[in-house]
């Protein structure tokens, strides 16, 4: 039945031993002589100690994290550049070969400066 309480609720079963104000105003007593100012210091310490590391990650890693997407977009701009230059081209040369076509139709006057 103590089971789910933990060790000290089974051990007080175990022994029998009753709740009373006396026991709690003791270990109040024995809690507040082995205060200490200087471990409590410690543990605060360490505490900001762990968040100003938990910060720096977090800065560092927004950083990395910035750089991979700048990269990754200036990577999709250079092909999405290149994609519309070569599609520029093709048109272009498309163009060409009807020019090509209609001046050999006679459809349209030669030129003076004819491209090889």
């Amino acid at each position: 039945m103590y089971a789910k309480f933990g060790n000290f609720a089974s051990s007080i079963a175990q022994t029998g031993q009753r709740f009373s104000w006396q026991r709690c105003r003791y270990m109040a007593q024995q809690w507040r002589d082995r205060w200490s100012w200087y471990r409590f210091w410690q543990i605060r310490e360490n505490f900001w100690e762990g968040c100003t590391y938990v910060i720096i990650g977090g800065c560092v890693l927004c950083s990395a994290f910035s750089l991979f997407e700048v990269l990754r977009l200036q990577r999709n701009n250079i092909q999405r550049m290149w994609i519309a230059y070569v599609r520029k081209e093709r048109e272009r040369s498309e163009l060409m070969e009807i020019i090509k076509q209609a001046r050999a139709a006679g459809l349209i006057p030669p030129t003076e400066n004819e491209m090889q």
